[in-house]
């Protein structure tokens, strides 16, 4: 393997890690957004159920393909197993909402506390996943002219 192909799987592997933030980093504003849509349902209107459902789907759909960008990414096995494990526990949630017993449906906001942590960990291990790439690339970079 010469060194363009090198650096073009390097690039490719920063791109999908970069991708991988992006969609954790949602992620965690979606999971915010959660906790906030489902304190006004409860305290406020009814009615703001369906908006925390719709964010729920939208970010089910980030946690379904950020495994992907954090396999493309080489991102480690402990990033991608928790990435994985990510899109698990969120397909889950579907289930314990949808339980028809109550104590079953109760882990529902138990798991998005899971989920949540568990994206924001994924977001700062990916983030330094990068910022060691880019010191250690500016070296190399600083001698080429």
């Amino acid at each position: 393997m010469n060194n363009t192909t090198t650096s073009r799987a390097g690039t490719g592997a920063t791109v999908a890690r970069v991708i991988l933030l992006m969609l954790v980093a949602l992620f965690v504003l979606g999971a915010v957004a959660q906790f906030f849509l489902a304190g006004l349902a409860i305290f406020d209107t009814p009615t703001r159920w369906s908006d925390h459902e719709t964010v729920g789907h939208i970010i089910g759909e980030v946690a379904y393909v950020g495994w992907i960008f954090a396999a493309l990414g080489r991102a480690g096995s402990r990033v991608i197993v928790g990435s994985i494990l990510l899109a698990i526990l969120m397909g889950a949630q579907y289930a314990f909402v949808n339980a028809g017993t109550a104590w079953v449906q109760a882990l529902h906001p138990l798991n998005g506390a899971v989920l949540f942590a568990l994206s924001i960990w994924i977001a700062v291990a990916t983030g330094r996943m990068l910022a060691r790439n880019r010191s250690s690339a500016a070296p190399a970079l600083a001698g080429q002219p």
